[in-house]
């Protein structure tokens, strides 16, 4: 007598059952590698270009300008480097955001060496950037998985 875990083998493997379902979840799981190596090439490109522009001297900048927005780049640029990574991979916000708060916190420490300042405000505006990337990027995956779904 077999057992049921012999027949869902036979059962699954057999070309007459599978076909054109093995090539669409072939072909869904590729788009899926694909989401995911470009999220993660955002993000890493993303962090380049912060480390580049956050290490620079400081350009001078006129007294007319606002204090505040330096702030709001820093924000910006941690929000914009995580959401990538966080929209392709689900429940990925528990290291990658820990990750971009240690990596802006290495950044303003290295900056002194680099003629910049450091500035707590800054670390918080990267914290911030960061953690306001996830609601954002749970509603994309969440969206992204629902309309694999129907598909």
């Amino acid at each position: 007598m077999k057992r049921a875990s012999e027949h869902a083998t036979r059962t699954t493997r057999d070309p007459a059952l599978t076909g054109r379902n093995d090539r669409k979840a072939r072909r869904v799981g590729q788009q899926a590698k694909n989401r995911v190596r470009a999220g993660v090439t955002a993000s890493f490109t993303l962090a380049a270009i912060s480390t580049v522009l956050f290490l620079m001297p400081a350009p001078a900048t006129p007294d007319a300008a606002p204090s505040h927005i330096d702030k709001v780049v820093h924000f910006v640029l941690f929000f914009l480097m995580v959401l990538p990574g966080l929209s392709v991979v689900p429940r990925s916000w528990v290291w990658v955001v820990p990750l971009a708060i240690c990596f802006g916190a290495l950044i303003e420490f290295i900056q002194p060496m680099f003629g910049r300042g450091f500035s707590w405000a800054d670390m918080v505006a990267n914290a911030l950037g960061a953690m306001s990337a996830v609601p954002l990027a749970w509603w994309m995956n969440t969206r992204w998985l629902e309309r694999r779904k129907l598909q």
